[in-house]
């Protein structure tokens, strides 16, 4: 009332994480003979606008896939028809290690963040929040660019990499896919950034 807002504006604005439990799916989906990935495969959360650094994400993969097969699995189809990308992804020689999905079903995509080796986020610039939001409701190991943005809020939770070198990129690529995948815990995350600790 003091502000003189009808209420027909005012939208409750949920918090930085999903307001969902962690909840295992009954149905087990084999994501790797779904798609024909062999060995392998990242999460790539979110759209690759200027920022999301994706084209030298995508130098990065050809680079680790020189001595290992590893997949880049990006919920974002629309992605396969920019161009640009169509044509870095032949100029590498990886057309066959990145799959543009589309619409997933909620009941699904614990499936594929589960049998993921877990979710690469290489933006160059971030502000809070940031699209690491499905990786923390699953548990999901996470290898990030190392931005003040991020690092004020996953801390020591999260694996760190410089992303505007390429080589450093590959090199936390490398180690991820070479270390045994360890569920991580994100509780203390999902209940801090909730819809009760939100400011709106």
């Amino acid at each position: 009332d003091e502000l003189n807002i009808a209420d027909r504006h005012i939208h409750i604005i949920r918090g930085f994480f999903p307001l969902k439990e962690n909840k295992k799916n009954d149905i087990l989906i084999d994501i790797k003979k779904k798609l024909n990935i062999r060995g392998d495969f990242l999460i790539y959360p979110w759209t690759a606008g200027t920022n999301k650094n994706f084209d030298r994400l995508l130098k990065s993969l050809k680079e680790v896939n020189k001595n290992y097969d590893v997949s880049l699995i990006v919920f974002d189809e629309q992605m396969s028809q920019d161009l640009t990308l169509r044509k870095i992804l032949i100029e590498h020689n990886i057309s066959d290690k990145v799959h543009f999905l589309w619409y997933i079903k909620e009941s699904e995509k614990y499936n594929y963040y589960a049998q993921s080796k877990g979710c690469i986020y290489a933006s160059i610039h971030e502000s809070f929040p940031f699209d690491l939001s499905e990786a923390v409701l699953f548990d999901t190991p996470i290898i990030t660019s190392q931005l003040p943005a991020i690092e004020k809020v996953m801390w020591k939770n999260v694996g760190y990499f410089n992303p505007i070198l390429s080589s450093s990129i590959s090199s936390a690529m490398t180690q991820f896919s070479q270390a045994e995948r360890i569920t991580s815990d994100y509780s203390f995350l999902r209940q801090t950034f909730c819809l009760e600790n939100t400011l709106i």
